[in-house]
């Protein structure tokens, strides 16, 4: 039995990762090494991400609301703003992937037994982003 969580963990958060450490180096002109120390990961994991070598296994579907996002987040590392606002948006573009469901198919094919039709896990998830807003 796996737990959405623990596909949010397993996929989208290295996906979303991914996503930030490109945007460092790419973008903002970090060094691989500089990038790792901002998103408290190795070196090695940022040359993964870089060469779609790892954080790929999920297509995290980029709205523009992700790209956004993704980019608020690497910017905010890069002129050093406080990590915790990196992890909050973080944290919520993680509970949005979960709300829209983008990981029950993939959660589907590792569990042959799991019917993403009738879960109502993520729904949870997205009427709880929704009361907080």
């Amino acid at each position: 039995m796996l737990l959405p969580q623990e596909l949010a963990a397993r996929i989208a958060i290295p996906a979303l990762r991914a996503l930030v450490a490109r945007n460092l180096v790419i973008e903002h002109g970090f060094s691989q090494r500089q990038a790792a120390r901002k998103l408290g990961i190795t070196q090695a994991t940022v040359s993964n991400y870089i060469r779609e070598k790892r954080g790929i296994q999920f297509a995290i579907e980029e709205t523009e609301e992700i790209k956004k996002a993704v980019q608020g987040v690497a910017n905010n590392l890069a002129n050093g703003v406080e990590q915790i606002n990196a992890m909050t948006i973080l944290t919520n573009l993680t509970q949005k992937v979960l709300a829209t469901r983008q990981l029950c198919e993939y959660h589907a094919k590792l569990d042959p037994t799991f019917d993403a039709s009738s879960c109502p896990i993520c729904d949870d998830v997205t009427e709880e982003i929704a009361r907080r807003q």
